[in-house]
C-alpha cells in the first residue's frame, strides 16, 4: 500500500447510523447509545446538515424539548470519498476533529471516517 495514494473511501465506514435535523435530542442519544458511536451525521434529504458528537450531548440537559438541529455543529469537516487519506488525517489531527463526513459525487452521505478509522488505517498498512 502507497500511503501517498491512499483514498479516504477506503477506510471509511460506509452507511452510518445518522439522525434527521427534526429527530428529538432523546432519539438521538438512544441512537448513538444502541449502536456504541461517538458521531451521529445529521442529515436532511440525505445531505449532511450538521453533526452532534457525544461531547455535544453531555451539554445538553435529560429531559430537553431540544431537536437535533438545535443541537447540531453546522457546516462540519466534509471530504469527497476520493480525497487523500494522508490530507484528511493531517487535517482532523491539526484541527482536532473526531470525524470526517464523507460525501460522493452528489455530495450525499457517503460514510463517517473516524480517529478509530484512522488508527486502524495504520493497523492495516503495517
Amino acid at each position: 500500500m502507497d500511503i501517498q495514494t491512499l483514498k479516504v473511501e477506503e477506510f471509511t465506514s460506509v452507511d452510518p447510523i445518522t439522525a434527521n435535523d427534526t429527530d428529538s435530542i432523546s432519539m438521538v442519544k438512544m441512537k448513538m447509545k444502541t449502536n456504541e458511536i461517538r458521531h451521529i451525521p445529521i442529515v436532511k434529504s440525505n445531505k449532511v446538515v450538521g453533526i452532534i458528537t457525544h461531547r455535544d450531548l453531555e451539554k445538553v440537559q435529560e429531559d430537553s424539548n431540544l431537536k437535533a438541529s438545535d443541537v447540531m455543529t453546522e457546516d462540519p469537516f466534509t471530504v469527497q470519498k476520493s480525497a487523500l487519506l494522508k490530507d484528511v488525517v493531517f487535517y482532523m489531527s491539526n484541527k482536532k476533529i473526531g470525524s470526517a463526513l464523507v460525501v460522493g459525487s452528489n455530495d450525499e452521505l457517503y460514510g463517517i471516517f473516524t480517529s478509530i478509522d484512522a488508527l486502524n488505517s495504520i493497523i492495516e498498512m503495517a
